[in-house]
């Protein structure tokens, strides 16, 4: 006999009535298997689905066991908590850079060519551009990137006074 809450053909809920295994109609209590978690480390690594990571770990579902544990709230938690445990992982990498960026992003321009997607390869090149600091805004080109504003007003300020024709230097 198992105790949980079941709804009575009126509508309501019997809390703590006694129902037997035949007529739950394949109720039953969510309990965290033990075979969850590696499941869901496959699934968050791979994105693989449940079913074909039971397969890899040998385990024997069924596919109706397959869809209601992955629609279980305990077993979307864990799911999110192993997507987060990854990208947390990926996010630690020591060799992850700017560069590692960049070589994702022309592979994937690559594979979008491949595809045919050329409208989306070409956003993905610009951009890469605008990473590399080759663009900034939308279409302006970039001359005085590793200029401070402080060397950007003496500039203009030195290019204004050979305008006027003063001399170059500056009193402090």
């Amino acid at each position: 006999m198992i105790r949980f809450a079941r709804k009575s053909r009126y509508g309501r809920y019997n809390a703590g009535v006694a129902v037997s295994n035949k007529l739950t109609m394949g109720l039953k209590p969510h309990v965290e298997a033990e075979w969850w978690q590696p499941v869901g480390e496959l699934i968050a690594r791979e994105g693989i689905s449940l079913r074909e990571a039971a397969t890899r770990l040998r385990l024997e579902i069924t596919n109706e066991e397959a869809a209601n544990t992955f629609r279980t709230k305990g077993f979307q938690k864990l799911l999110r908590s192993e997507r987060q445990r990854f990208y947390m992982e990926i996010a630690q990498d020591p060799t992850w850079s700017r560069r590692t960026a960049i070589g994702k992003m022309l592979y994937l321009a690559d594979r979008l060519m491949d595809n045919g997607e050329y409208d989306k390869a070409a956003d993905t090149i610009l951009k890469i551009a605008r990473v590399e600091g080759w663009l900034s805004g939308e279409t302006q080109v970039t001359v005085f990137n590793q200029l401070s504003d402080k060397e950007l007003d003496q500039l203009r300020l030195d290019a204004a006074k050979r305008v006027t024709g003063e001399s170059r230097s500056v009193p402090n």
